[in-house]
């Protein structure tokens, strides 16, 4: 934007000069754009009123119409105030000084400071042969694409001005070429001139740590983890560039994509622990580094117990993690507190530790209490779902047994920890519905082939298992509940006493028209076979139809909300 700010002045300073060794008369505008200014309005907006994009356009056109003719005495004052501007410019861009942070490389995000300011502008690349033709000939082609070349052109219209300009060139005369040619030489030689003058600026070093053992930087916050793509995007890449080593990089990734997609879905699960394992680690490491970032700031006596340098920026410039009156904490501030109690029992003292565990058994015995305080008194739901509750009349004796491990339980139960290594390296991580699947299947075959000495021993075992049970079960008294009485029916159908029950929505009325004609038709039909086909025709249900069951379902609300 700044290089192009400078090249647009000199390009208009240019303009002013051509205009300047022509004659006043030479120097008017396009017939069209005469008339059009003729017949345009007076430009002056309105009390509160806005300008258009047209009426900008227009001004803009206006304006430079009026610069083409300016007096010279008019122009002279330009100049001195151009230069004035320039200087009070400069001023103020030499106040940021070569400390100013500047990217060293696009996209990067890296930033190196400018030990040493560059002497003079940085040289613009010469203009080639070509370009030069393009730029002679570019506004004559944009008006054959386009009858208005000042408009907003459209992409494709862009690109049908680059086509046609490519096809001049194939096409150009001699005399042209040499004067295209001799243009661009002297431009190089202009271009060679600003480069020999031209010092670059002088960056900072970018200063590479040692790699540990690891494989990332000491000192260096911790990589992030790679996904289950990118893991098998290098894999795949690998034997991509073994088969072809001249593929690009886009055709490669286009490549490893379509191949991700058609990838088994087992194959995908296998990515996914070991990104899952990544992340771990990846976990770990980021509070292990913090914990180092803090021991290195312990040696220093200024900084005691610090966090890592940006956790340290980012809390310097949140306000005090003691919140005011009425005020809360910010997520941001509650991620800052977490990150800092993790670094500091990191480095806890053994003898604050002791206290913790202390603390900790304190406050278990106190629970045990409380837990025990609520008695056998306490409300207990009769039966899952279904929201209803009993009140426990006489209390349990004793803990009720759980009931006795049969033999096929047993062998499960020794087992089931090899199966699960089969099915999965870590049997300590998550395992899914279908791996859990595949280990009860896995057991199950055991089962049917184990040998005789160990169906002994579970049996054997079983057998004692359930003596035991039968023991606890004879001591066992269960709690008594208070029975549940059942009132009347009244004539509307409900219990008396009771809360109305939910009004009926138009799909379930329908579904119970629907459901008797199913049963009549067919008995044996199971109940999801049933509502699939109620589904079904629910869905194929004319609208008129569908509005008399919504209509019934609304007097059926109305019912509800009086009762």
């Amino acid at each position: 934007q700044e290089k192009h700010r400078v090249a647009k002045v000199e390009w208009e300073a240019k303009q002013v000069l051509e205009a300047e060794q022509t004659p006043a008369m030479e120097r008017s505008l396009a017939p069209e754009t005469e008339q059009t200014l003729a017949t345009e309005p007076s430009l002056a907006p309105e009390e509160d009123s806005k300008f258009s994009r047209g009426d900008m356009q227009a001004v803009t056109t206006k304006l430079a119409a009026l610069w083409k003719l300016v007096a010279a005495e008019e122009l002279e004052e330009c100049k001195v105030e151009a230069a004035r501007l320039k200087v009070d410019y400069d001023v103020q861009k030499a106040a940021f000084g070569p400390e100013t942070m500047k990217r060293s490389k696009k996209g990067k995000g890296a930033k190196r400071q400018i030990l040493v300011a560059a002497s003079g502008e940085k040289p613009k690349r010469a203009r080639t042969a070509y370009l030069i033709f393009c730029d002679r000939n570019r506004e004559q082609v944009m008006r054959e694409v386009h009858s208005d070349p000042t408009s907003k052109f459209k992409r494709e219209e862009m690109q049908a001005v680059t086509t046609r300009l490519a096809e001049l060139w194939t096409n150009v005369v001699p005399q042209e070429l040499a004067e295209c040619k001799l243009a661009a030489v002297l431009c190089k030689e202009e271009f060679q001139k600003q480069k020999d003058v031209y010092v670059p600026p002088v960056y900072q070093p970018v200063t590479k740590g040692k790699k540990s053992k690891g494989g990332r930087r000491e000192g260096d916050k911790p990589k992030r983890p790679r996904t289950a793509y990118l893991l098998f995007a290098e894999d795949c890449r690998r034997g991509l560039k073994k088969a072809d080593p001249a593929l690009s990089f886009t055709a490669t990734s286009q490549m490893v994509s379509k191949e991700w997609k058609e990838l088994a879905e087992a194959k995908k699960v296998q990515y996914q622990r070991t990104a899952e394992k990544e992340q771990e680690k990846h976990r770990v490491a980021k509070v292990e580094w913090e914990a180092k970032q803090v021991l290195e700031a312990e040696q220093t006596p200024a900084m005691e117990r610090s966090l890592a340098p940006e956790t340290e920026q980012t809390l310097a410039t949140e306000p005090s993690l003691a919140p005011e009156e009425d005020s809360k904490f910010s997520r941001g501030d509650m991620q800052a507190v977490t990150t800092k109690l993790a670094a500091l029992w990191k480095l806890v003292a053994a003898e604050e530790l002791e206290e913790c565990k202390v603390e900790a058994a304190r406050l278990k015995v106190d629970y045990d209490v409380q837990k025990a305080a609520f008695g056998p008194e306490t409300m207990k739901r009769s039966k899952k779902g279904k929201g209803a509750k009993r009140q426990i009349l006489v209390a349990a004796s004793g803990e009720k047994p759980k009931r006795a491990r049969t033999a096929y339980l047993i062998f499960c139960d020794r087992n089931r920890e090899q199966v699960m290594r089969e099915v999965h390296s870590d049997p300590t991580s998550k395992f899914k519905r279908e791996e859990m699947q595949a280990v009860t299947t896995r057991l199950a075959e055991l089962w049917t082939n184990v040998v005789p000495q160990e169906l002994a021993e579970c049996k054997l075992a079983a057998v004692l298992c359930k003596e035991e049970f039968q023991k606890q079960k004879d001591v066992y008294v269960p709690p008594v509940y208070q029975p549940v009485t059942k009132g009347k029916k009244s004539k509307g159908g409900r219990r008396e006493g009771d809360k109305p029950k939910r009004p009926r929505t138009a799909y379930l009325l329908f579904a119970e028209d629907c459901r008797r004609g199913l049963k009549k038709a067919d008995p044996a039909l199971s109940f999801t076979a049933t509502s699939q086909m109620v589904s079904k025709e629910w869905k194929e249900l004319a609208e008129a139809k569908k509005v008399q069951y919504q209509r019934t379902a609304e007097k059926e609300q109305e019912k509800h909300r009086v009762a």
